[in-house]
């Protein structure tokens, strides 16, 4: 741990000997150029905004100078383009500050006045500010539709350089997306047009972003080319954002490659110009990856520290479980190190008294061995040869213990030293620590383990107005005296109790009386035997969030006032429909018996065809509801459907004769399981429909085959004018009618097909069309196709195929003297059209066509014809030949 941490502190000194910013020419000409052009008149508003743009990537805080100034005086001068762009400047100053909101209110205040006079590059950045703004909020589809936007405007302009921008960043909204190859695609498009027009800026930022997509994909030789070559562009321009912005990028190959050390020297370098030139948005990548590496080097501290600050500036508002963990972790270290150094003080006070001590043996000894030496001085001359040399001895050991102690002394010095300097380097992590705890907004209380207040810091004061003596003579001297939290008692005796942190909220009031809400974390420190050594207070403003939340509570009772008023609303509502639709089904079912009166009692074959159809329609809506409301039932048997669509065809005859069809019977003697009198009328719904749009004189075909397992389809086809493709999915909506025109026959109710869907599904089958619209320019003819599929029943032993049934005009056989009756009144005829109905009729009823069947035949095909409005059957009926 000692390594790394030594390893560490060597790379930022290092990376504090980089110097990142250069001069850039063209912006010190322009600052040259405003400085020799003291004049107040539009010239210089556009030199200022110009300088403000270009230089965000140099000094951001100064884009906000030049812009604000540029946008005094182009108020002052009335100047709305020069309005406009130094709104746009500010909007950009506010969005590398990671102020979005703020952001966004310049761009559209930008945008408006661009709109206002019409300029349409102005337009474009603002729009792609919009998608800038939403990037960062991670709104990357509406990021796309913003840059798209612009891309199309620039493109309009011929604006390359912009062209260039705008595609850049749809890559990055791609990478965001994890689409790497589409981004890869847009960045490589932005590069070559960024080398035509030769700009350094973007090739810079090009080279970046290709290099990331290419870590991404895990090409690392191919991305430490690309964000060297930005590396390179962005030392010679001076452009600070992307020389930090590449470094990251060559840092995070680094990473992958395994090159823990490499990437963490890069990394660093990448932070210092990240918060010398205050780029959040970079800075809160530069922390994750940080955190990432640290993680790799095992140096869990620090990855935690650094992942901290990254979650700081990811989130919106103040996370308070995390500070509590950073402050919780920060002055449990501070206590584990003072408790360090105090026990090297006392090891070291220790040493020293043991060498005192054995100073003094050794004095003790020496002096009792000089008293020794002079008594066997004394008796040399009595003692022989042997005791001198016994004394000898005894000065030899005594030389040998005191060289083992000074070894011994000499070892202490050395273990004393290693101990000071470790001493030193804890003194230095708590100066660190505590210029952390000096400079942070929040307020912050050290109290003892009887909560009397220690010591607060800079951000209390700034936050209540009050020092530490103020503090005291005001609120009082603890934490309980000192709290506006009424149940503060409560809150301070489970700290205590449970050891562990507490958080609660309060309305205070500052020393200038102003109020505010405050959120306080308490936390004990506890020492080695589990006893609170120190407590902590953490006060953060959360006066604007509590505003949020009254807010929210407000707009919350309100909604529900409104949801409950909707409710009563809706509930009255149902009631209407419910009484509408009984009393539709009320009036309609007594329909029935005057209807069937009515064709009853009719002679005229309109009469009757009118009233059937009025019959079937009521029908339909009555079988429709009581269908809905599970009120009918089926009643199946083995059914002929040919004989089911002759029925058919037999109920509709006038209305196809009318408009002279021609019809063809293509089903074959089939047997199905249904319920006959249903499919009668989904075969006679179907067929009107098919009558009512093919045009006079088409063709309506009748069609069926057995190729689906267990079904019978049966096809109806006409020669009309098709159904959109896009109204297809309507036609067998409840009221629903697609296509509404004049066909002689009004319109209808759109309940038919809704019928035949209904009891179709019933019958286990499935119905649909198929059509094609009809277009005379093209040649392409027109027409709808009407399927439906049902359940097959017991096949007889008679042969199912049955000869094709074409239902044709046949001619009039008129003799001789009925051809003279009418051959005056043809003339006349000749001369006019089928449109001009009222003299057509005039004339006819001038010939008494009582006399014969054929001439009472004659007149009732031509009152078809005339009604169906129909050319061709009337040039028939009024010609001369033989057979009309």
């Amino acid at each position: 741990m000692k390594k790394i941490s030594l390893l560490l502190a060597l790379f930022i000194v290092h990376c504090s000997l980089f110097i990142v910013k250069a001069q850039n020419p063209e912006i010190d000409s322009l600052e040259n150029s405003l400085k020799n052009y003291p004049k107040e008149d539009t010239i210089r508003v556009n030199l200022l905004n110009e300088i403000a743009y270009k230089i965000f990537t140099i000094d951001i805080n100064k884009t906000l100078k030049f812009a604000n100034e540029a946008e005094e005086l182009a108020d002052k001068l009335h100047f709305e383009k020069g309005k406009a762009e130094s709104f746009k400047n500010i909007g950009i100053y506010y969005w590398n500050k990671s102020d979005y909101y703020e952001a966004w209110k310049y761009f559209e205040a930008s945008l408006k006045i661009y709109r206002d006079i019409g300029n349409k590059k102005g337009i474009a950045d603002c729009l792609l500010g919009f998608g800038i703004v939403h990037f960062f909020q991670s709104n990357y589809s509406q990021a796309l539709n913003y840059f798209n936007q612009s891309l199309k405007i620039n493109e309009q302009i011929k604006d390359v350089k912009m062209v260039s921008v705008c595609l850049n960043n749809i890559g990055e909204v791609y990478k965001m997306q994890e689409n790497f190859p589409e981004a890869l695609k847009y960045y490589q498009k932005t590069l070559k047009i960024a080398i035509e027009i030769r700009n350094d800026k973007e090739i810079s930022t090009s080279y970046t972003n290709i290099g990331e997509i290419y870590t991404k994909l895990g090409n690392y030789s191919f991305a430490q080319d690309y964000l060297q070559k930005s590396l390179k562009i962005a030392e010679k321009r001076g452009d600070s954002y992307m020389f930090t912005h590449s470094s990251k990028g060559i840092g995070n190959v680094y990473y992958h490659q395994k090159q823990y050390y490499k990437a963490l020297n890069k990394t660093l370098i990448s932070l210092k110009t990240a918060k010398q030139y205050e780029y959040l948005d970079l800075q809160k990548g530069i922390y994750k990856q940080l955190s990432e590496i640290y993680v790799a080097t095992k140096n869990y501290k620090k990855a935690y520290e650094n992942h901290l600050l990254f979650k700081y500036l990811n989130d919106s508002i103040f996370n308070t479980e995390n500070i509590k963990k950073i402050t919780g972790l920060e002055y449990q270290y501070v206590y584990e190190k003072e408790k360090q150094a105090a026990e090297l003080e006392q090891q070291k006070k220790d040493a020293v008294h043991a060498e005192e001590v054995k100073r003094q043996k050794i004095v003790r000894n020496s002096f009792i061995a000089g008293f020794v030496l002079m008594l066997m001085l004394v008796l040399v001359v009595l003692r022989s040869f042997m005791q001198k040399r016994k004394a000898n001895r005894i000065l030899s050991a005594q030389k040998e213990e005191i060289e083992e102690i000074n070894a011994e002394l000499q070892s202490m010095n050395e273990e004393i030293k290693t101990q000071t300097e470790q001493l030193e380097n804890t003194n230095h992590e708590l100066e660190k620590l505590s210029i952390v705890a000096s400079e942070t907004d929040n307020g912050v209380i050290i109290a003892n383990n009887t909560g009397k207040i220690e010591w607060i810091n800079e951000g209390f004061t700034k936050m209540f107005g009050y020092n530490l003596q103020e503090l005291i003579q005001n609120k009082g001297d603890s934490l309980i005296n000192s709290s506006h939290n009424l149940n503060i008692k409560t809150h301070y005796n489970k700290c205590i109790k449970e050891k562990e942190s507490i958080i609660y909220s309060s309305l205070n009031v500052t020393k200038s009386g102003k109020e505010i809400w405050v959120q306080t974390t308490l936390t004990p420190v506890l020492d080695n035997n589990g006893n609170i050594n120190k407590l902590f207070a953490i006060d953060s403003d959360i006066t604007k969030i509590k505003e949020a939340e009254n807010q929210i509570k407000e707009q919350n009772a309100e909604i529900q006032a409104q949801s409950e008023e909707i409710q009563t609303a809706n509930e009255k509502l149902i009631e209407l429909d419910k009484f509408k639709e009984e009393l539709t089904a009320m009036i309609i079912h007594d329909l029935k018996n005057p209807l069937n009166a009515i064709i009853g009692l009719a002679e005229s074959d309109i009469v009757k065809q009118s009233g059937k159809q009025m019959l079937n329609m009521i029908m339909n809506i009555l079988d429709v509801n009581k269908f809905e409301n599970a009120e009918i039932q089926l009643q199946t048997s083995n059914s002929s459907v040919h004989e089911v669509s002759k029925s058919a065809l037999s109920q509709v005859d006038l209305l196809y004769h009318q408009k002279s069809i021609k019809l063809i019977n293509h089903i074959q003697n089939f047997y199905v399981d249904v319920d006959p009198e249903i499919i009668e009328r989904v075969f006679i719904n179907l067929l009107t429909n098919a009558i009512k749009y093919t045009p006079n004189n088409g063709t309506i075909t009748l069609e069926s085959e057995e190729n689906l397992p267990d079904f019978i389809r049966i096809k109806i086809t006409d020669t009309g004018q098709g159904i959109p493709k896009e109204k297809l999915h309507k036609v067998f909506g409840k009221f629903e009618q697609v296509i509404a025109r004049k066909s002689g026959l009004g319109r209808s109710t759109g309940i038919g097909l809704t019928f035949c869907k209904l009891f179709i599904e019933a019958h286990g089958g499935e119905i649909n069309v198929e059509s094609e619209e009809k277009n005379i320019p093209a040649g392409k003819a027109g027409g709808s196709t009407f399927w439906f599929t049902l359940p097959a029943g017991m096949q007889g032993n008679e042969e199912i195929n049955i000869e094709e049934e074409i239902i044709d005009e046949k001619p009039i056989e008129l003799t001789h003297t009925e051809r003279e009756i009418l051959k005056p009144f043809l003339f006349k005829l000749q001369e006019l059209e089928v449109y001009e109905s009222t003299e057509v009729e005039k004339i006819i009823e001038q010939i008494d066509c009582c006399k014969t069947e054929n001439l009472k035949k004659w007149k009732a095909e031509m009152d078809n014809a005339i009604d169906a409005l129909n050319e061709e059957k009337y040039k028939k009926l009024i010609q001369l030949p033989d057979k009309i």
